[in-house]
């Protein structure tokens, strides 16, 4: 392949030495230049593979072109040629990016000696940057990959609800959580934690969930957590894990008699939050150890755990990437640590977006959550009478309730008009209130209008939550979407004279403005690359 070299000196002798004697290469095509400011032009226009640059030059020195080169490409290598000797000069060379120097007059073995050297490591460094690059790009696509075998940040049931957060602490980890419907009546959850971080503990994390959903499958879903952990010890411990093992807290939620059945296998224990109470605990931590530490080991039905579910709970499962993550004084959160923080900042009404509101306040305040991957999945029955949830395509009919990955066709314009009937609907049948279901109607259709038209993140699938929280006053409408992050000015401005300057014949602009009028409060809000919108509607 070719190689681009660049002589400039503005000695015109100096050049003419310099280029015979780099003809002793035929794959040397070599330019050059007099003036240091056409140096910089010939290096923006074109790739050079190395630049021989005079020091004492007029208008610009050689330090001064030898910095804009680098400002320009980095990776173009620059040898000083010079007469000088004093060691501050050569200093103040490197210093501003030179890789290494050769005295005038240049001797034709050194000259040879210093140029096959720098290509040859210059290659080698394109080599390792492109390993790196290619390395880079299958990375993403394993993390890709990775986020489709995980369920749904948000999963919203007619029974319960479910919502998680995960981040691996390379682009790939080795955490893993699921939420299989077994039956109308019957949802399997688990998460776990295969110790080790990047590739290897990734490609574990896939063949333990593929093994679990086979197992699961095989028995048609009538399986005892115990079982499922024996299967696991036995298939894996011996095979897969022979310099790994993995924590697991597995078990199934009965709707019919609101329970959980659990097994934990050296996880950490079930978080509990009272919502009323505003009281968080953990639970009681029955089990037995990792699997993989020993393959003959059998785990027994007693070591399971049963809890009932209530309504008045969020239950989160985590992994210990959260509780061993370590703020700016070094200390880690810990358990205790993570129950204060839900108890005293983050207060939760409801598991939605939780995960991401832990994430994003353990970010702010200087906590370092990238040393392991993080895990949470938090979920709650969604009995409540005054509480009701929907994705938007639930609403419209284009999906059906359950575990399902929403489809961008299913966010659209009419599909908006229908899902706010049926808001306005709920709301005159919850408080008898024509005008409060009205403000609702309207509040839904606006809002989610605009998130729709300009939010939405272009080739992300779109995400938009409503939730309606009904009390004695009104309702508060909640809204969460995954679009970009956009705060209009009118939440902060006064509408003091606002719809009198606008345009009459525009409609551009009133959206916010009408909905901002009409409510009581009204607050956005981003968590971890989600918004939040609470609108407060009073019914007087």
């Amino acid at each position: 392949m070719l190689k681009r070299l660049l002589v400039v000196d503005d000695e015109p002798s100096n050049i003419f030495t310099l280029q015979s004697m780099l003809e002793y290469r035929e794959d040397f095509a070599v330019d050059s230049t007099e003036s240091g400011f056409q140096c910089i032009e010939m290096v923006k226009r074109n790739k050079y593979d190395l630049v021989y640059l005079d020091i004492m030059m007029p208008e610009i020195d050689g330090f001064q072109v030898c910095a804009k080169i680098k400002e320009i490409n980095e990776n173009i290598p620059v040898i000083l040629v010079t007469a000088l000797s004093d060691s501050d000069y050569l200093r103040k060379g490197f210093e501003a990016g030179a890789i290494d120097y050769i005295r005038k007059p240049v001797d034709d073995l050194e000259l040879k000696a210093r140029t096959n050297n720098i290509l040859k490591n210059k290659e080698a460094e394109n080599k390792i940057r492109e390993l790196y690059s290619s390395l880079l790009r299958d990375l993403k696509v394993a993390s890709k990959i990775q986020s489709h075998m995980l369920p749904p940040e948000f999963v919203v049931d007619t029974d319960m609800n479910f919502c998680s957060g995960y981040s691996p602490s390379t682009q790939i980890g080795g955490d893993l959580y699921d939420i299989i419907k077994l039956s109308a009546d019957r949802i399997f959850v688990y998460i776990g934690d295969i110790s080790g971080h990047g590739a290897q503990a990734a490609l574990l994390m896939a063949a333990v969930k593929s093994t679990i959903r086979v197992i699961i499958e095989e028995k048609e879903g009538e399986i005892e957590p115990y079982e499922l952990m024996n299967i696991l010890n036995k298939t894996l411990a011996g095979n897969l894990f022979e310099n790994h093992y993995m924590t697991l807290l597995a078990g199934v939620i009965d709707l019919s008699s609101d329970e959980f059945t659990f097994f934990n296998a050296g996880h950490l224990p079930i978080i509990q939050f009272n919502c009323k109470q505003r009281k968080g605990s953990q639970l009681a931590n029955k089990g037995s150890i990792p699997i993989g530490w020993d393959s003959s080991l059998e785990y027994h039905k007693e070591e399971q755990d049963t809890i009932t579910l209530s309504g008045d709970n969020i239950y989160i499962l985590l992994t210990d990437g959260i509780i061993e993550c370590e703020g700016p004084d070094s200390e880690e959160l810990g358990i205790e640590g993570f129950i204060d923080l839900l108890e005293s900042v983050i207060i939760p009404d409801t598991c939605l977006l939780l995960p991401h509101k832990v994430k994003s306040w353990l970010h702010n305040a200087g906590y370092e959550i990238s040393q392991d991957d993080f895990s949470m999945l938090s979920y709650e029955k969604s009995s409540n009478p005054n509480t009701f949830t929907f994705e938007l395509s639930q609403l419209t009919g284009a999906a059906e309730s359950g575990i399902t990955k929403f489809e961008p066709a299913d966010y659209n314009l009419d599909n908006v008009s229908l899902a706010s009937k049926i808001i306005e609907r709920l709301c005159y049948e919850k408080s008898f209130s024509s005008k409060l279901a009205a403000e609702a109607e309207l509040v839904t259709s606006e809002f989610v209008t605009n998130i729709i038209s300009h939010g939405l993140k272009p080739n992300e699938v779109p995400l938009v939550l409503v939730q309606l929280l009904f009390d004695e006053s009104g309702v508060n409408l909640r809204f969460v979407d995954n679009g970009v992050e956009w705060k209009p000015d009118i939440l902060q401005a006064s509408l003091a004279g606002f719809f009198e300057k606008l345009d009459k014949f525009s409609e551009s602009g009133r959206g916010m403005a009408i909905i901002k009028s009409i409510s009581k409060a009204i607050k956005r809000q981003r968590f971890d690359g989600m918004n939040e919108t609470s609108v407060y509607l009073v019914n007087d």
